[in-house]
This record gives structure tokens, C-alpha cells and sequence, in this order.
């Protein structure tokens, strides 16, 4: 599964549209995904993060991980989304 085809599978099944052709590539499935997103976020509401979660983790059966701020609005939360990005990277980074 190229690129092109995974963004058409996760935009079907968030969209509720069933995909055809889910990506079945090794790589893409042990490709760890961090998401990160504020609960105060005005711009992108955190229903739309869980759903992608959810879209990712149940349905593509990736490898994704929601991490969840009580505030940092539409951007990173400081510090503790800073530390977790770092963390994730170092363990990500390690296991390659």
C-alpha cells in the first residue's frame, strides 16, 4: 500500500464509508503513530482526535496512540506534550 492509498482508507472509514482495500503492508502496520491533541482545542474539537484513534487503531489496525491535554488550545502542550513527542521518538527511535 503506497501513501495515496492509505490517506484514501483512513479518509472512507472516518467519513463512514467502508474501504475496499484496507492497507495490509507490514510496515505501515508497525509504524508507531503518535496523536496529540488538547481538549480546549477551539479549532479541531478532541472528538475528531478520538475518531481518528479510533479509525486508525480498530478499523486499519495500525499502530496509533491518542495522548490527551487539558489545555494547550490548537497547538502543543508545554511541557508535557513536548515530553511526551520526546519520549515517544526515543522509544520509537530505539526499537528500530
Amino acid at each position: 500500500a503506497n501513501d495515496e492509498q492509505l490517506f484514501d482508507a483512513v479518509h472512507r472509514i472516518y467519513f463512514g464509508q467502508r474501504s475496499l482495500e484496507e492497507p495490509s503492508s507490514p510496515f505501515l502496520r508497525s509504524t508507531p503513530i503518535f496523536l496529540g491533541h488538547s481538549i480546549d482545542d477551539d479549532t479541531v474539537p478532541i472528538k475528531h482526535g478520538r475518531r481518528m484513534r479510533d479509525v486508525l487503531v480498530r478499523s486499519l489496525r495500525l499502530n496509533a496512540q491518542l495522548h490527551e491535554y487539558a489545555d494547550g488550545g490548537h497547538w502543543v502542550n508545554e511541557p508535557e506534550g513536548v515530553d511526551d513527542i520526546v519520549e515517544f521518538l526515543n522509544l520509537t527511535m530505539q526499537n528500530l
